[in-house]
């Protein structure tokens, strides 16, 4: 998952024990040759946890017990163990002012009972040997909605001295921590469960040791049927990121854009690789029968004409580097409203969109519905295109700002002497204004039929 060095978290395995492991001088009994003792010979109400009780990728989590405060660099919260209860604060994995509620469910309550404190506590009461999911919970007090988070984690539980998980202490087991042993060299990785079993005398570190007590523990009869220890292993599980806390920003109104904030949380600390985003629009508040807008997988999303009167949808869906789970549930933000239908950005023109018999020296003036100011990101030009000889006769770059006038709401365009009986078009693309109030900054209408903007022709007279 995350790909934690393991062999730094614990005490280090003496590469001496590892090479005296396979020259192992001890004389192994044959498996059933010698009677096992049973772990499950008693019934216990409680058990006795022997520590250390050890942490395998849990983040947020110290890896062991026995962890010292000045370890790790960066802070963790500590094991807590009191004779047969596990204690440990969620109040960092789960912060107050982030999360509510916070709940612990156990897969088997026969194994061990969880449950959450008032003060945010987990306590976790181990019954007996086995494998089981710990599902912590946490209410988001951030959202309206409140999303539950969940975190799965696995608890293993086996009598001390069974390495083999058969609820037995025999000479099986006594194979079984030699070949751990003597495969330690050799071996790139281990499991924390298989090291916190293998370490019989409970020192922190798998070694020839952990065969004289295992040997010695079963002839005194210290392990086995009498023997209420048990060794306690965490571990990860991979669960699926989450997104938190997603709202959409912008006005609601065509030529706008929408922008979204939401806060990535994953439980496993995953990083975040990406988001996926896709854009619907639909006419009901609840989506149902919303429209996939073909293209929009961007964050962002600039309103169409098409929006008007329809409710905008966001949908996210988070996607982290984790190894199993990677992509998480996806959440869908709505607008608070539908966007509002669109009005003329262009109060008139001058000479009139169709008018016949204009003066060739006639002002070209259009007017907006409010101040007006160049766009400086676009790179649009104002075309006056004779539509008889189909010929631009003049071709101004807003950007440059020569050849017309902006005053207030009204644009005055430089007349570069038009020809007498021909039909005209004025051309002003739809990003090369902006409206001047800096909290509107909207895309003035232009008048390229295409761009949905409003038509602007006219004919010239006739010389007598």
């Amino acid at each position: 998952m995350k790909g934690k060095n393991k062999h730094n978290k614990l005490k280090p395995i003496m590469k001496k024990s590892m090479l005296a492991a396979l020259s192992l001088g001890i004389a192994l009994p044959v498996a059933g040759s010698i009677p096992h003792a049973l772990a499950g010979a008693l019934e216990p109400t409680n058990i006795n946890i022997s520590r250390p009780v050890l942490n395998d990728d849990i983040y947020w989590l110290s890896h062991s017990s026995e962890q010292v405060d000045a370890l790790p660099i960066m802070p963790s919260t500590p094991i807590g163990v009191d004779n047969n209860t596990i204690i440990i604060d969620l109040s960092t994995h789960f912060p107050s002012e982030k999360f509510i509620q916070l709940g612990a469910i156990s897969e088997n309550t026969n194994v061990a009972r969880t449950y959450v404190t008032n003060d945010n506590k987990l306590i976790v009461v181990p019954y007996r040997s086995g494998k089981i999911n710990i599902q912590l919970q946490a209410k988001n007090a951030l959202s309206p909605e409140g999303e539950m988070i969940r975190d799965n984690i696995e608890l293993y539980i086996s009598k001390k001295g069974d390495l083999n998980g058969d609820d037995k202490v025999d000479s099986a087991d006594a194979v079984q921590l030699y070949n751990y042993l003597r495969n330690m060299v050799t071996r790139r990785g281990f499991s924390f469960v298989e090291m916190n079993q293998a370490d019989v005398d409970r020192n922190g570190e798998p070694e020839l040791a952990d065969m004289n007590a295992l040997l010695s523990g079963y002839a005194n009869q210290s392990l086995g049927a009498k023997d209420n220890s048990y060794v306690l292993t965490f571990k990860q599980v991979d669960d699926a990121p989450y997104v938190l806390n997603g709202k959409l920003n912008g006005d609601l109104k065509v030529g706008a854009t929408l922008t979204s904030n939401t806060e990535f949380f994953d439980p496993d600390g995953d990083r975040l690789r990406t988001m996926h985003y896709q854009w619907y629009r639909g006419s009901e508040a609840s989506g149902e029968g919303k429209t996939e807008i073909i293209g929009a997988t961007d964050a962002v999303y600039k309103i169409t004409d098409a929006e008007q009167e329809k409710y905008l949808f966001l949908q996210i869906t988070p996607e982290s580097y984790s190894s199993d789970r990677p992509q998480g549930k996806p959440v869908v933000l709505r607008s608070e409203s539908t966007v509002a239908v669109k009005q003329e950005d262009i109060v008139s023109l001058s000479p009139s969109n169709g008018s016949t018999e204009v003066k060739t020296n006639a002002p070209l003036v259009i007017t907006y519905n409010r101040p007006v100011k160049i766009n400086t990101n676009s790179y649009s030009s104002i075309i006056i295109r004779n539509l008889t000889s189909n010929q631009v006769e003049a071709s101004y770059m807003v950007l440059m700002g020569n050849d017309f006038l902006i005053d207030g709401n009204k644009i005055y365009i430089n007349n570069p002497g038009l020809k007498y009986g021909a039909n005209y078009s004025v051309e002003i693309s739809n990003d090369a204004f902006k409206a001047a109030d800096p909290d509107d900054n909207a895309y003035m209408q232009g008048t390229v039929v295409e761009q949905n903007g409003v038509q602007w022709t006219f004919t010239t007279q006739i010389p007598q």
